[in-house]
């Protein structure tokens, strides 16, 4: 597992993703994986997915980035019907 360092309001939090995924967000973010480069990118990443929410109390913060990189690096077109399904089962997952 490796673990990113992030800030949500103004707390410091600590992310923990499994190795196959960071590498994997490391390649789609244009990085070489397991490199210096690369650990800076990921966390770059995960913190703009946080500060895109911007919600200061927000919970279960590496559960939902761990969702949001799933989405971010399969096809485009699976995740928007997951997305379109989710809203219509008014699911708060989001």
């Amino acid at each position: 597992m490796k673990r990113y360092h992030l800030t949500v309001g103004s707390k410091r939090t600590t992310v923990s993703l499994d190795n196959m995924v960071s590498d994997l967000l490391a390649i789609r973010l244009g990085s070489v994986p397991q490199s210096p480069q690369a650990h800076g990118l990921v966390r770059a990443w995960l913190q703009q997915q946080l500060n895109w929410v911007n919600n200061p109390r927000f919970s279960r913060v590496s559960h939902w980035l761990r969702g949001q990189a799933v989405l971010f690096l399969v096809d485009e077109q699976l995740s928007e019907t997951y997305l379109d399904w989710l809203l219509e089962q008014n699911v708060d997952d989001l």
